[in-house]
């Protein structure tokens, strides 16, 4: 048995599930996924997040415009949520970029101060539990996906895995409000 927890863009994950080179992987929509298997695991939204004392923290909604003069972390361009949050901010703010492929590099440098985050609402459980988190309009919504094989059942190490999951998904929902799970266990 051999785990690995890696991050790519979301052709490569694909492309490594359909070459069975992995059992499964998890994605971001919106892509096409016509060529594999699969699961929606949940819906989420970028949110903005920062320390505490940020000037944004008298905000309950916080905007592009509100982001001008900031120093922005973000997903990277290759990521699908990446090139959204990029849509929604303005021309002049992208020389102030700061680009992670993990959201967990992301909120350490936010909780590090200096810079204000742009993340998938799905990220925040843990350690960051401090950090405060705001909406972020416009609204920036994505489903998350399981994929795997079309052809290729599951192994069972998949199978407990998921099992796994599903427990750990519900204690994410419980507590980060703006994650909603589509209600079915996943199983492929």
């Amino acid at each position: 048995m051999s785990i690995r927890l890696e991050s790519h863009s979301i052709t490569r994950i694909a492309e490594s599930v359909i070459r069975h080179e992995v059992d499964f992987g998890f994605v971001y929509s919106p892509t096409d996924l016509s060529k594999v298997r699969s699961i929606p695991i949940c819906r989420s939204e970028i949110v903005c997040v920062f320390p505490p004392d940020h000037r944004l923290a008298q905000k309950r909604v916080v905007t592009a415009d509100d982001l001008v003069g900031e120093r922005i972390v973000t997903l990277t361009v290759n990521a699908m949520t990446g090139m959204l949050i990029r849509e929604a901010l303005r021309p002049e703010q992208m020389d102030a970029i700061i680009e992670s492929n993990l959201s967990l590099t992301a909120l350490t440098m936010v909780s590090e101060g200096g810079v204000v985050g742009l993340v998938d609402s799905a990220s925040l459980e843990g350690p960051f539990s401090g950090l405060e988190i705001r909406r972020f309009k416009p609204s920036i919504d994505f489903r998350i996906f399981a994929i795997g094989s079309r052809y290729r059942p599951p192994s069972r190490t998949a199978n407990d895995f998921f099992t796994d999951l599903n427990k750990v998904l519900k204690e994410l929902a419980r507590a980060v409000p703006s994650v909603h799970l589509t209600g079915a266990a996943l199983r492929f």
